[in-house]
């Protein structure tokens, strides 16, 4: 029987009948995105900065020594203990084996995570692919008040539970208190696989002693009684879906890499990867060149689509899928390698298939680049949802991928890529925010000055927000506005180098870096707190899909190109009286 505020099977519609229940309680929701950020944080993820990195190849065809070339940089964050540790392995010098290998790995890991094998050397990024899909559920308890179903195509399947043992050693450090001892918790997921995240109910403490038909359960170091907190009828849960659920052999696939003699079987054993999730930049020594960021996906067929492709609602897989609806996906594997041999048999056991995902062996143009940018063009028409498969995304804003890919083609059209250019090109430095907004800031400045000579003159006619134009502009010191125009074009002409202008042991700054530096410190500056004034006083929260940093960029650079009186780049948040969008208006302020 079902317990107290738990509906029974048939009973209780969902708080919107016929259609997808969005609702979700807020607090449920708020544990659940604090336990994500805790995890990010421990997982590297919660630089305020942001992260990224860069790996390239260029083709035989367009070095100048005829040899290809593969770059990479990590950009990870300098730890202690380091992410990773530079290593030779060499079993035929030592025990008779196979593995010749140079580069970088993991400590405990036996397993080249970037380096050469003197067959093949390879780099790789961050790929940001959408292999976790997140399902709102409705949950029925048992008379314990322990989960026992979960609602699924009307009916109530029943819940799995896994009870886990941990034990913990006594520790008296003041920094890492342990009482030591043993504890057992049960974990709960739905009848297909998928693991409860988060349950609606009551926060309590550990030693809550639970009452007549309550059961604490444990989220993550969260504990909760389930109940239906709202009161709509429902007691709702979170539970996910993630390929590396599934058992496949990911330190398999790793080793085939180190093992590899060229780019071709580099690439097939890209057919191990489950929940890998990287893009890969790859050279071999007869002067081939590989792009891949293959990894098992599931092909997500059986979520609807309206007419015009996008999502149907509740079959969104970057947001909430309806759990009511849509179940966990299988990834299968047959001899360790994703199997495809179900595609056409069964849509929840359906991976993307090998051929059709992005990839790029030897291109013409003779080079392949990934930073963290989008890896097959998917996004270039600005839709996720018009493609035959969704893979992932949106992607980082590509400036580091356009900068490489520039420097790259223009090495690439003379053949005179080389080791000397590729490590100048992994030192650059070049702004392309100095190269996007520097133009728009010095016409600011030098609007500012006609407007304030124009109010000499012409005062009357003027109108309030060429008035307050001038009046800013008054109130700054006309010299030191001049002093910061000419330290931009100087800038500019030198090509936006972001210099720090700081003498270290390895930087001997001349007389014009450390001008430039200068130019760079006043553009950063101002950037950042021009971001801010646009953004911060609008309460936005959420909006930013994947990447803050990302969705800002891309979204001031759309704004600051739709100034004009007729909304030239058609913004939605278009103001016709100033001839700008709204955002630009500060809120709190008298005027606009």
């Amino acid at each position: 029987a079902a317990s107290a505020g738990s509906p029974a099977p048939g009973a209780q519609p969902s708080p919107l009948p016929g259609a997808f229940a969005r609702r979700v309680p807020f607090a449920m929701l708020s544990r659940l995105d604090a336990r994500m950020k805790r995890l990010q944080s421990r997982l590297g993820r919660h630089n305020p900065s942001g992260f990224g990195s860069n790996a390239w190849a260029v083709h035989a065809d367009k070095t100048t020594d005829g040899f290809a070339l593969m770059a990479g940089d990590g950009h990870l964050a300098l730890t202690i203990p380091s992410y990773f540790y530079q290593a030779g392995l060499d079993t035929k010098a030592l025990g008779g084996g196979d593995t010749t290998q140079l580069g970088l790995l993991i400590p405990g890991l036996p397993i080249m995570a970037v380096g050469t094998n003197g067959h093949v050397a390879w780099s790789q990024t961050q790929l940001f692919g959408d292999i976790t899909d997140w399902y709102r559920e409705e949950l029925q308890l048992d008379s314990a008040g322990k989960p026992k179903a979960t609602k699924f195509k009307g009916k109530w399947e029943p819940v799995k539970e896994t009870v886990e043992d941990f034990k913990s050693l006594k520790i008296d450090s003041p920094l890492f208190p342990s009482k030591g001892g043993e504890e057992s918790w049960a974990r709960y997921a739905t009848f297909d696989g998928r693991w409860i995240a988060d349950i609606e109910g009551t926060k309590v403490k550990q030693d809550y002693a639970a009452k007549a038909g309550e059961t604490v359960i444990n989220l993550g170091g969260t504990f909760i009684v389930p109940k239906d907190t709202d009161n709509d009828g429902v007691i709702t849960a979170i539970s996910f879906d993630y390929t590396g659920l599934d058992p496949g052999n990911l330190l398999l696939g790793v080793d085939a890499f180190g093992h590899s003699k060229n780019v071709e079987e580099y690439r097939q054993a890209t057919r191990h990867l489950v929940a890998y999730s990287q893009s890969l930049a790859v050279a071999d020594s007869a002067g081939d060149i590989l792009y891949t960021g293959y990894q098992a996906v599931p092909c997500r067929g059986y979520l609807k689509r309206n007419a015009d492709g996008t999502w149907a609602e509740g079959a969104d897989p970057s947001q909430l899928l309806d759990g009511t609806q849509y179940g966990g996906f299988t990834i299968p594997l047959k001899d360790g390698k994703v199997d495809e041999s179900d595609n056409k048999k069964d849509p929840y056991r359906c991976v993307v298939p090998f051929d059709v995902y992005p990839q790029s062996l030897s291109p013409k143009r003779g080079f392949v680049v990934t930073a963290n940018n989008d890896i097959g063009g998917a996004t270039l028409d600005n839709s996720l949802t018009n493609d035959p498969y969704y893979v992932g995304g949106p992607w980082l804003a590509g400036f580091r991928a356009k900068r490489i890919d520039d420097e790259l083609a223009r090495l690439a059209k003379d053949k005179k890529a080389n080791v000397a250019e590729m490590s100048k090109l992994q030192a650059d430095v070049r702004s392309p925010l100095g190269a996007l907004y520097t133009g728009f800031l010095r016409k600011a400045i030098a609007d500012g000055k006609a407007l304030s000579d124009k109010q000499k003159v012409d005062k009357g006619t003027m109108p309030a927000w060429e008035l307050r134009a001038a009046g800013l502009y008054n109130s700054l010191t006309a010299t030191v506005l001049a002093d910061v125009d000419a330290r931009l074009e100087q800038w500019e002409k030198a090509g936006f180098p972001a210099l720090s202008g700081v003498e270290t042991f390895y930087n001997k700054p001349d007389a014009t870096e450390k001008q430039l530096a200068v130019a760079t410190l006043v553009f950063n500056a101002w950037h950042g707190r021009f971001q801010d004034l646009v953004f911060n006083d609008e309460p936005m929260p959420g909006i930013w899909r994947f990447s803050g940093s990302t969705g800002r960029a891309r979204t001031l650079k759309r704004l600051v190109q739709g100034i004009g009186k007729d909304n030239p780049s058609k913004l939605s948040s278009f103001n016709k009286d100033t001839g700008e969008s709204i955002f630009f208006d500060r809120l709190g302020t008298k005027g606009v």
